[in-house]
């Protein structure tokens, strides 16, 4: 019998990733408790930055691409970037494959953190360039410390599902205590579904990052939480050590 794990997140990302899992002997469970929405005012946000000339627009997520690219003011944006020679940079192999589906070609290979592309952006462009920062409204970075004007556009927002934590609880309840963490959102439905002392036994976290961790670590729960922290490269490189880590558990 093969190993029982949930995801906690996105059902693209749980799409993508749970038939590599499967080949490798594990059920994927997923618990849908995270979805994106656009930002409250995005087309304004987007029109005002038509006019500006970009030397470089740092792409976060494929989240950021789908949702400016369902928008002819986004498409508009996204096609005048390119033409108008703007180096494009995805973060993560998704974002970078998004981009591509729409025609895009973006910096090879894809940066997997977001303050590391912007040093190697800040690096090799010219002094006096700007440059496009487009991302969720979780991203809360220093801009100030690189010598290129950043502009930070928040292009949507994260928002949890309702009965996520219930979800959660009912797995844990069914012996499914092995969860995939890959954002502070998900850990903080982690920590709220096993804060209540009701349920019984050892719960593991197998996360991405310390940052994304934080809820979890601060969630002060002794004896029936478990937290396994892998600061992986990029998300394949997460998921592959999560299969090496589960396999060597009891």
């Amino acid at each position: 019998m093969g190993w029982e794990m949930a995801f906690i997140g996105t059902r693209d990302t749980w799409a993508r990733w749970s038939p590599f899992l499967k080949e490798k002997g594990f059920a994927i469970y997923l618990v849908e408790g995270i979805d994106v929405e656009p930002i409250e005012g995005l087309e304004e946000k987007i029109s005002m930055a038509i006019g500006r000339r970009y030397s470089s627009a740092i792409f976060t997520s494929k989240n950021a691409v789908k949702i400016l690219m369902s928008r002819d003011v986004g498409k508009e944006l996204v096609e005048r970037l390119y033409g108008g020679g703007s180096l494009l940079v995805s973060i993560g192999e998704g974002t970078e494959n998004a981009l591509r589906s729409y025609g895009y070609r973006s910096l090879t290979p894809p940066i997997e953190r977001v303050n590391e592309a912007i040093r190697i952006v800040d690096t090799i462009l010219r002094s006096g360039g700007r440059i496009a920062l487009l991302s969720s409204d979780r991203l809360d970075l220093d801009l100030n410390v690189y010598q290129h004007e950043i502009d930070h556009m928040r292009v949507y927002r994260i928002i949890r599902r309702s009965g996520d934590t219930e979800a959660v609880r009912e797995l844990v309840k069914k012996g499914i205590r092995r969860f995939i963490i890959a954002s502070q959102t998900a850990s903080e439905i982690l920590a709220e579904a096993i804060a209540r002392e009701d349920l019984h036994g050892v719960v593991e976290a197998h996360v991405i990052s310390s940052r994304a961790a934080q809820p979890l670590t601060e969630l002060g729960v002794r004896g029936m939480l478990r937290v396994f922290i892998y600061e992986s490269p990029s998300f394949r490189e997460f998921i592959l050590s999560i299969t090496r880590n589960v396999s060597s558990l009891k």
